[in-house]
């Protein structure tokens, strides 16, 4: 079943304009398993994917069991400054506007990155960043704005979903497969993401080709290892 997304709507400053970022995301992570296809499974990282009506990637759904509690994972994945260390692309963030903060934490940003891969400029993403600490749960999705043109020198693209939710493992969870039998785990990290990377000539549809398995491979397995050796301050 296609899956429709805000796409890189106009950024607003107000409740309505955070709240739809957060209902997408909470219907998402709410609609059955049988609305996507599955992906890949195992060692405690379940993947699903819906295709989208855009270029780039699927939209892809990720559950990972981590062996750290709730509170420490949440306390890892809700600071930015914790994404380099497991997206070694990452260039950090530039709030352009900080509407709210915590616990409800609402921010119009910057976010860059810089491709290992010679001769290719910094990356950069204009997103609001949405952080609600009563429910564990950070969208980052991309909008666009009057104030905010594309930057001379850097690639714009559209991240049309990033969200991730911390909850409590239920009682008897455990994620299995054929190289992990029963991986007892704490905490469960849900993810839903959807990019649209671009570049020159074919880099961008490569990009977007590679993009889909390291979601499984590189994203989610670098998200529990930080989770699980907690903040790094």
């Amino acid at each position: 079943m296609e899956a429709t997304l805000l796409d890189q709507p106009l950024f607003e400053a107000s409740e309505a304009g955070m709240e739809r970022f957060v209902k997408q995301a909470e219907d998402l992570l709410a609609s059955q398993l049988s609305d996507w296809s599955v992906y890949r499974e195992g060692d405690g990282i379940k993947m699903w994917t819906r295709p989208v009506p855009y270029a780039g990637t699927p939209l892809a759904r990720l559950e990972v069991h981590v062996k750290a509690p709730v509170e420490q994972s949440w306390a890892v994945l809700r600071n930015s400054e914790e994404m380099k260390r497991w997206d070694p692309s990452d260039l950090g963030i530039t709030i352009l506007k900080q509407v709210s903060p915590a616990p409800v934490d609402n921010a119009l940003m910057f976010q860059l990155n810089q491709l290992p891969i010679p001769c290719t400029s910094v990356r950069e993403v204009l997103q609001q960043r949405i952080v609600l600490d009563d429910k564990k749960l950070l969208t980052a999705c991309s909008v666009t704005s009057p104030e905010y043109p594309p930057t001379a020198g850097r690639v714009r693209y559209p991240q049309r979903m990033l969200c991730m939710r911390v909850r409590a493992s239920a009682p008897g969870e455990a994620s299995t497969s054929e190289s992990s039998p029963a991986l007892a785990a704490a905490s469960v990290v849900d993810i839903l993401i959807q990019v649209e990377q671009e570049g020159w000539c074919c880099l961008g549809a490569l990009l977007n080709l590679a993009s889909t398995p390291s979601f499984f491979s590189v994203m989610a397995p670098g998200i529990r290892r930080i989770c699980e050796e907690g903040p790094s301050k």
